[in-house]
């Protein structure tokens, strides 16, 4: 474990989720602290410091202050991003404010080329581009809800949610990531779910997916992505909720009414349960990463 593991001790300055327009773009530009930005669906490219990155669901990129991005969101398939803004130690940022600072910059002909030396660049704590999986998203959920709640505890509540994240990103880095049954289990399930989201859990999915008991591919799956199978489709089903409520017109009843929860009252209290906002608050939340 090297020195910045054993000091991490990190504060979250800015935490959300944000559906990309197609052919949206975000930069060039620089940031005053780190970030990571977890791919959950799409594709798209992002620059990091003159180096293109073709990035798909899934991955993971990070970088430090002051390094030239630029975020670009594929026109037929635009990505749905996370965004994590923070500081590896809050001693650095004690008076910093809430909002990670964001300056849109000219880049210079080494940076537009890719000759600028990504060794001397502040890193993030990560490699900038890695294609992690699935199993990182509950986590990425988990920061937005806390950020959302903002509440007295939520500081330390992120601050524990990323040590986790940290943690779990390290382990699998070093684990042996070689494909088995068992990862082809999780994933037929993962991609049966989603495919499902717009429909209530039925726990005889889990047989028809993999042939084998509810209980052993239950039990398979959370052990792979750390998560129950209902508990991936709930977070599923209230991904397509928000993408209804960023990218169309739909009403709030209409959103209900399409993905099969009977009233308005017990849909706006499932979305505030799942993500720490009401879907009218949610849906006018300022378009940022």
């Amino acid at each position: 474990m090297s020195d910045n593991e054993r000091k991490f001790n990190p504060i979250v300055h800015y935490a959300n989720r944000l559906a990309c327009r197609p052919g949206e773009t975000f930069g060039p530009r620089v940031i005053d602290d780190y970030q990571w930005l977890y791919v959950e669906k799409g594709k798209g490219e992002i620059t990091i410091n003159g180096q293109v990155h073709p990035v798909e669901s899934g991955c993971l990129l990070g970088y430090g202050p002051e390094v030239p991005h630029r975020i670009y969101a594929d026109t037929e398939d635009p990505f749905v991003l996370f965004g994590l803004h923070f500081a590896p130690d809050e001693s650095e940022y004690v008076d910093r404010p809430h909002h990670p600072s964001v300056r849109n910059i000219e880049l210079s002909p080494e940076i537009v080329h890719g000759s600028s030396a990504s060794d001397d660049v502040p890193n993030a704590l990560i490699p900038p581009c890695s294609l992690v999986g699935s199993w990182a998203l509950p986590f990425f959920e988990e920061l937005v809800k806390e950020f959302d709640r903002r509440d007295e505890y939520a500081p330390l509540a992120l601050r524990a949610a990323m040590i986790r994240l940290y943690v779990r990103l390290r382990r699998t880095a070093n684990a042996d990531s070689a494909p088995t049954r068992r990862n082809d289990i999780a994933e037929r399930i993962r991609t049966a779910l989603e495919k499902r989201a717009e429909e209530d859990y039925r726990m005889e999915w889990l047989e028809e997916i993999t042939g084998y008991s509810h209980d052993y591919a239950s039990k398979t799956y959370k052990e792979i992505a750390g998560t129950s199978p209902h508990s991936d489709h709930q977070r599923m089903r209230l991904q397509v909720a928000q993408r209804y409520l960023e990218t169309t017109g739909l009403s709030v009843t209409e959103i209900a009414d399409t993905l099969q929860f009977g009233s308005i009252h017990y849909f706006c209290k499932w979305f505030r349960r799942m993500s720490g906002l009401s879907p009218s608050a949610y849906r006018s939340r300022k378009r940022m990463i």
